[in-house]
């Protein structure tokens, strides 16, 4: 009972953070609310934190669904219409993230690797948990970063393009979405087999963050094919941000914040900087296609799937267009980011040496 209480405390806790956030109308509510909560309940109430594997990784698998099932026959096609600038466009932001990297490894003291891996446009749980599995990464400092960078994103990236000179646009999506409420009893059943069999089969490959990766794999496939989705259940939802929520938290050391100040300065302005060069990349990508700059900077800018596709219908981008170029900086991250990265480090380890 006594192993059991904690791991009670710690998720009521949680839920807390989480409904407050929920209240304020803050973005990401039930993650970022649980993981401000679990943070400051271990820094302020020195109270143990417990985060169990298996919370975790429903988590994940969970929000591994999610992103897969927006994966649609239509995403595709917009993907390989404009595959050559998906890779240009993700490569200059990365190359710009590596630039950012160098000034605030100057201007605040940290390691490059952890300053690189916390300023990665990629997605807030997978940078946090890559960290967590390099060697010689501060996972708190990656946390904090990539916490700064999300919340940046999300809140000045709704405000730069209300501007008129990024809304001005008539553009209309003409292609379709799935619909899951239409979904089968027998679809149901098969996308619940896929999400279990996919995990399994990505944790037995060793990909990275398999728990994620394989759902995301599984399910794409078979939306591709033509198999309707269906919805997961709000409780489900705010369950997988809450226990994330609680890993983050749980990984956050507060004997590693002792220039919160300095850190984050650096953080803002760094984001801020990583914001300008996707405006930068967003003017090039309009000179080059036929979008309007609303569409090539919410298909740049360096977010989450979600809150840019909100952004993108609020404003009349391509929906499409936007969640193609995301999509494919995310599954780029995923699967070719952490291997070269592992590579990076361990020659100049060797070097090093």
């Amino acid at each position: 009972m006594k192993k059991v209480f904690p791991f009670v405390e710690t998720v009521m806790v949680a839920f807390i953070g989480g409904l407050l956030f929920t209240f304020l109308h803050l973005p990401l509510a039930w993650m970022l609310g649980s993981l401000l909560a679990v943070v400051l309940w271990k820094l302020v109430m020195k109270r143990e934190v417990v985060s169990k594997p298996i919370t975790r990784n429903g988590a994940l698998v969970i929000i591994g669904y999610m992103l897969g099932i927006s994966f649609t026959y239509d995403t595709l096609v917009q993907m390989v219409k404009m595959l050559p600038a998906m890779f240009t466009t993700t490569i200059l932001l990365i190359c710009f993230s590596m630039l950012v990297s160098v000034f605030i490894v100057k201007f605040i003291g940290i390691s490059f690797k952890t300053a690189f891996i916390g300023m990665m446009p990629g997605g807030f749980s997978q940078m946090v948990l890559l960290g967590e599995e390099l060697e010689e990464v501060d996972v708190t400092s990656v946390t904090l970063f990539q916490l700064i960078r999300l919340l940046s994103v999300i809140y000045l990236v709704p405000a730069i393009v209300r501007i008129d000179w990024f809304s001005n646009t008539t553009e209309v999506s003409v292609t379709g979405t799935f619909s899951p409420e239409s979904s089968t009893l027998m679809e149901v059943i098969l996308f619940i087999v896929v999400t279990g069999v996919s995990s399994f089969l990505a944790v037995k490959s060793n990909l990275p963050t398999p728990y994620l990766v394989g759902p995301i794999i599984g399910c794409a496939i078979f939306v591709v094919v033509g198999f309707t989705p269906f919805y997961i259940p709000e409780f489900l939802l705010v369950a997988a941000q809450i226990f994330l929520g609680i890993h983050i938290g749980k990984m956050v050391d507060p004997n590693k914040l002792k220039n919160w100040k300095l850190f984050g300065v650096g953080a803002l302005i760094a984001c801020f900087i990583l914001l300008l060069s996707t405006i930068l990349i967003a003017v090039l990508l309009q000179w080059v296609y036929p979008i309007s700059l609303g569409t090539a900077f919410l298909s740049t800018a360096p977010g989450g799937i979600a809150e840019m596709g909100l952004t993108a219908q609020a404003i009349g981008a391509d929906l499409s267009i936007v969640a193609g170029f995301q999509l494919f900086r995310i599954f780029f991250i995923l699967f070719l980011v952490p291997p070269v990265l592992v590579w990076i480090f361990k020659k100049q380890h060797a070097l090093g040496r």
